[in-house]
């Protein structure tokens, strides 16, 4: 990774990267849930901030799909009228 400052025709500078590595077997491949697993290990290292790098895991996947559960459980409890906010001055 690059992490120092470089000059390029005396103009100095600063080259930045977030990466995710998303690894799979030889052979059969799914290649729409390679793509779901590379979206989240990306997401992921962007969380974590400029110049991070990822290397996907299936805990990764099973906790955005828990946080994707709540999303959806959350949306249909608001349109059924389930909750109700309260709001404390």
């Amino acid at each position: 990774m690059i992490t120092e400052p470089f000059e390029i025709e005396d103009v100095a500078c600063e080259l930045k990267c977030t990466a995710a590595i998303v690894l799979s077997d030889k052979g059969e491949v799914d290649p729409i849930r390679l793509q779901n697993d590379v979206d989240i290990t990306l997401s992921e290292a962007k969380l974590q901030g400029s110049g991070a790098s990822v290397i996907f895991s299936p805990e990764l996947r099973n906790a955005f799909e828990g946080r994707e559960d709540l999303r959806k459980d959350l949306k249909r409890a608001f349109a059924a009228d389930e909750i109700e906010p309260f709001f404390q001055p």
